[in-house]
């Protein structure tokens, strides 16, 4: 008696290297990469060899920020020998700026002796933008913290006080300075905003840096209180 259980009729098997008709599988033709196997194509990342603009723009800033240490340091020989916080405060500023300006000093040998690091094309630079932060803080700072007092003490008659003059650039002397070194390490950037924000961090961060020097050139010549 047949069994009502018969086993299902089974298919010859494929010859070796040949792929099952109707099973699923990707026909491996020749020259043909099945999608599965295509893998995404990584971002490209390029190495660009030394550039002696961007360490010589770099090199620049570090200068003129050494020669405006070095104008602060001057006039604040003339301080009156009985005002002990402007000398302070003068000498903190002086700190500030030597320490950015060397930094790019520093930091622009280093970029003309080597190769740069990989950049990604359309990605703006962390640097730049921290950098504009840090120094639109700063200006900020001088506004609220000088300027505007400054010339409101100029309206009702008073003189001009040194200490109102530099309290911005002395209490956020850190903040500018280093915002004003990450733009100028970011100004050989590329991609995206970088290269703009780079130099707008830089002019800010040099508005700070000639509102430090300022004061003490004033004082220095007894124009100010």
């Amino acid at each position: 008696m047949t069994s009502p259980y018969q086993p299902a009729p089974q298919e010859p098997t494929p010859a070796t290297g040949a792929q099952p008709q109707g099973s699923g599988y990707l026909q491996a033709d020749a020259g043909q990469i099945p999608p599965m196997a295509q893998a995404a194509a990584p971002a490209p990342v390029y190495r660009y060899p030394a550039s002696t603009l961007h360490a010589g723009i770099r090199g620049a800033i570090g200068g003129a920020l050494l020669l405006a240490a070095g104008i602060t340091a001057a006039y604040g020989f003339a301080f009156p020998y009985n005002a002990p916080v402007e000398q302070v405060m003068n000498f903190g500023l002086i700190m500030v700026l030597v320490g950015a300006g060397l930094t790019l000093i520093i930091f622009a040998v280093r970029t003309a002796s080597k190769m740069s690091r990989p950049t990604v094309p359309g990605r703006t630079s962390p640097l730049a933008i921290t950098g504009i932060v840090l120094t639109a803080v700063g200006v900020l700072a001088w506004l609220a913290f000088s300027l505007l007092p400054s010339l409101g003490a100029l309206a009702e008659g008073d003189r001009l006080r040194y200490m109102t003059l530099a309290a911005g650039p002395f209490f956020l002397g850190f903040v500018w300075s280093t915002g004003l070194v990450m733009g100028a390490m970011a100004i050989r950037a590329v991609g995206g905003a970088t290269r703009l924000l780079s130099i707008i961090s830089v002019v800010l961060g040099m508005i700070v840096v000639i509102a430090a020097v300022v004061p003490a050139v004033l004082y220095g010549l007894a124009l100010t209180d």
